[in-house]
């Protein structure tokens, strides 16, 4: 039974790897609510990904609220067929294209207490189009992971973790996917007493990389809820 979050993360990308998939986008709503958000992405482009989340375009991405409407996955290129668009909306999809990211797949997967997520599985440039028995298997295995998923961080809701008032603001950074330079210019502390301030909440939180410590973080409404980066 996998324990960790890095290691289910880790063993899902290794499987989704195996299966032609380049890019992965995970997506968790909390309560099912779309701007309240932790995204966790793999194989995108570090800018596209910062873009992504500094600029908000989480708010006008079609592609995972149109999750919600459509029982089957479907194409990111299909996605203007399923319902009409807002002008930015079909901004975002132009944008998507214009940085070269190519088509992918798009899911809902569901877990307990409405906590729902997305998925995106962005296909390898040479990889063929997945069959449908084939996307059947991405489907399962992906809605495996997100309840094992909710499983490990609803436990870790129910932990008592001591962190200070400064720990919750490095870690609520790390969750933004900020480095501890940028942390510590943001903060106006040394980079030295950043690191130290993550040592601390790694000890606390039995975790070993920032991963790890940032979904903790969210899952346990250690720090405050609002779209987050984890990398």
């Amino acid at each position: 039974m996998i324990e960790r979050i890095a290691d289910l993360w880790q063993i899902t990308l290794d499987f989704l790897h195996s299966c032609g998939i380049a890019r992965v986008s995970y997506h968790h709503f909390e309560a099912n609510e779309a701007l309240d958000v932790t995204i966790s992405a793999d194989g995108f482009p570090d800018d596209w990904v910062c873009h992504y989340i500094e600029d908000e375009l989480y708010k006008v991405d079609p592609i995972p609220a149109f999750t919600r409407r459509v029982a089957r996955p479907f194409m990111w290129t299909d996605t203007p067929q399923l319902a009409e668009l807002t002008e930015q909306q079909e901004g975002y999809l132009k944008e998507l294209s214009n940085w070269g990211i190519g088509n992918g797949l798009a899911m809902r997967v569901y877990g307990p207490g409405m906590r729902d997520g997305y998925v995106g599985l962005g296909f390898a440039s040479d990889a063929p189009i997945p069959t449908a028995e084939q996307v059947v298997e991405l489907q399962m295995a992906c809605q495996l992971s997100h309840q094992r998923f909710c499983e490990i961080t609803e436990q870790r809701r129910l932990e008592p973790f001591d962190l200070s008032p400064r720990e919750r603001e490095v870690l609520t950074w790390v969750a933004r996917g900020k480095s501890n330079s940028v942390i510590s210019q943001i903060l106006n502390i040394s980079r030295h007493t950043v690191d130290t301030h993550l040592r601390h909440v790694f000890s606390k939180l039995d975790v070993t990389d920032r991963t790890s410590a940032a979904i903790i973080g969210v899952g346990s409404s250690l720090i405050q809820r609002e779209a987050r980066l984890i990398t």
